[in-house]
């Protein structure tokens, strides 16, 4: 299930921006059938599931993508107001043209009774600017989820996506730190960690072309309060032997409560590792499951996986390919946040 992404404006090739619209389509595609799985049983915000103790479940639906931004904005509201945030467009792994592309929400019942309103605004185009447009939305109480495309060659509409929990009044403070295209694992890893003890958490790196100035960009809530520490783990550019030796790495890490926030490329882009993440606020192991990818799979029947996995606290990570060239999916359980470095946060 790879998650449809194009590289925009200011992201890293590490960390690309999602997009809401078909590549390579023409914005006329069906839409895309939706079956939603049985609701969960409801529970109290920020409190587990009460009919499976200790286990926060949820459930996942799928929508068509939109074209145009307008259109895109009004879809995300519709579902904010339903209390599903938007995780990331996907695509199945298809070799007809042109690609299907469906959009991911989720809904939990750590969430219950939140109500998402989103905005999407033009990006950017400095690291002041950046900076400056982070905080003002923070200062709202929305939070940076990505950089989003709609549409497509000439026409493509690129914006920042933010979001907020209406219900809330959590805000944002938001730091970005220069650094360079080819940042050195030894100081980045120690910026991490000492942004992670002033309780900013690493949400991406990116670079602003043509300029090529590069940036990291941390978030501190100012609700509830937490700190982070971050941990490496050496990998290659192909990952480990298979889907076993991944999960069984996952595991490793998240049995200390580490989780996964995706690989990255340092030292001049000659060495690779997979950043871990611990929050203070992580009492329990993270586990993960890892799952070969059966490559025949509709966007329906991705969803339906998603939703079977998600109905017992397994939540959908996303795709990675390991040194055999072979496709897993990967599904965590018991992380205070589900969060990846493709697509952000899913709830602010």
């Amino acid at each position: 299930m790879p998650q449809h992404s194009r590289s925009l404006s200011w992201l890293a090739a590490a960390v690309f921006a999602t997009s809401l619209a078909a590549c390579g389509g023409d914005g006329d595609d069906p839409p895309v059938a939706t079956t939603p799985a049985p609701a969960p049983t409801p529970g109290v915000p920020g409190e587990p599931n009460p009919g499976q103790p200790g286990v926060v479940t949820g459930q996942y639906r799928l929508e068509s993508s939109p074209s145009t931004a307008a259109a895109g904005l009004a879809a995300l509201n519709a579902m904010g107001q339903l209390g599903y945030g938007f995780v990331s467009s996907i695509s199945p792994y298809t070799q007809t043209l042109p690609v299907p592309i469906g959009d991911l929400y989720l809904t939990d019942t750590a969430h219950t009774g939140s109500k998402l309103q989103y905005s999407l605004v033009t990006p950017a185009t400095s690291v002041a600017a950046i900076t400056t447009q982070l905080n003002q939305q923070g200062a709202t109480g929305a939070a940076y989820k990505g950089d989003v495309s709609f549409g497509t060659g000439l026409a493509v509409e690129i914006r920042s996506m933010y979001v907020k929990d209406t219900t809330k009044s959590t805000t944002f403070t938001y730091e970005v730190k220069p650094t360079t295209t080819t940042q050195q694992k030894a100081t980045l890893l120690a910026e991490l960690n000492a942004q992670g003890a002033r309780g900013f958490q690493f949400h991406s790196t990116g670079v602003l072309v043509p300029s090529l100035a590069a940036f990291n960009v941390y978030v501190k809530a100012s609700a509830p309060a937490a700190t982070y520490t971050y941990t490496f783990v050496d990998t290659t550019a192909t990952g480990p032997a298979n889907g076993a030796a991944l999960e069984t790495q996952l595991n490793a890490q998240g049995a200390n409560g580490n989780a996964l926030l995706g690989t990255y490329s340092v030292n001049d882009l000659n060495t690779f590792v997979q950043i871990y993440e611990k929050s203070s606020l992580q009492t329990t192991p993270v586990t993960y499951d890892v799952v070969a990818v059966d490559t025949s799979d509709t966007l329906a029947q991705i969803t339906a996986k998603a939703n079977t996995k998600a109905a017992a606290g397994e939540f959908l990570y996303g795709d990675l390919m390991t040194s055999d060239q072979k496709f897993n999916t990967l599904y965590v359980k018991g992380a205070v946040s589900n969060r990846h470095p493709l697509s952000g946060p899913v709830f602010p």
